[in-house]
């Protein structure tokens, strides 16, 4: 069966269409849930650090597993064995790290790029870019899930799995925002607005203790 994880799916489903404007589409229709996972994968593996490296590989096995539960046609079933073929000789090579150092690891990777993004976004710096940024961190967080399989069983990792999940549903939130005010400020322009005379207010979920974070523009 699908691990608890898999519940993020659904997340992930809230912002529709918005999500395959961010991001490449790599994987048969039947597992675009996964598309994302690999495209970041994908773009990790230009980074020569192990830190990238161990991400990229948590990436694909989250991918694998979330799509080895739906997979029917004869496409999808390829394109995991393919994705197998890429994840087996990793899992060799990285079979001296525990699973607590990865988790560690993958959870500080995703905490630095939660940190920065945030930040960039919170100065009034948002672009594209951060919502890219925001976007890989939803990615990040969501990955971490595979590490909770029996979080249920123990408080302190269901209190971090939950408070994931937020910070899941908050970065991919403010990636689709941020993307949507960047179409509609290109827009404006082309059409001869004034866009320094629009204000804008932003009132969304903060990613801890249900906050409020509104922002003005």
């Amino acid at each position: 069966g699908r691990r608890p994880a898999s519940k993020n799916s659904t997340i992930r489903n809230q912002v529709g269409e918005n999500e395959a404007q961010i991001v490449e589409e790599m994987c048969p229709s039947e597992l675009k849930h996964i598309n994302a996972f690999i495209c970041r994968a994908e773009r990790l593996d230009d980074d020569d650090s192990v830190e990238a490296r161990i991400v990229a590989f948590y990436c694909r096995m989250y991918a694998a597993i979330e799509g080895a539960s739906c997979a029917t046609s004869e496409e999808s079933e390829m394109f995991l064995i393919q994705l197998m073929n890429k994840i087996e000789p990793e899992k060799e090579a990285l079979s001296c790290i525990s699973l607590k150092e990865s988790h560690d690891l993958c959870k500080k990777f995703a905490n630095d790029n939660f940190e920065a993004v945030n930040m960039q976004d919170e100065a009034g710096d948002a672009s594209r870019e951060t919502a890219e940024m925001f976007h890989a961190t939803s990615i990040l967080y969501e990955t971490l899930q595979q590490f909770h399989e029996n979080s249920t069983e123990n408080m302190q990792k269901c209190k971090e799995q939950k408070e994931e999940e937020k910070k899941i549903l908050y970065s991919l939130r403010r990636a689709v925002d941020i993307f949507k005010e960047v179409e509609e400020e290109a827009e404006s322009v082309c059409s001869g607005a004034d866009v320094s005379e629009v204000g804008t207010e932003r009132e969304i979920e903060g990613p801890e203790n249900n906050d409020k974070l509104v922002v003005e523009g």
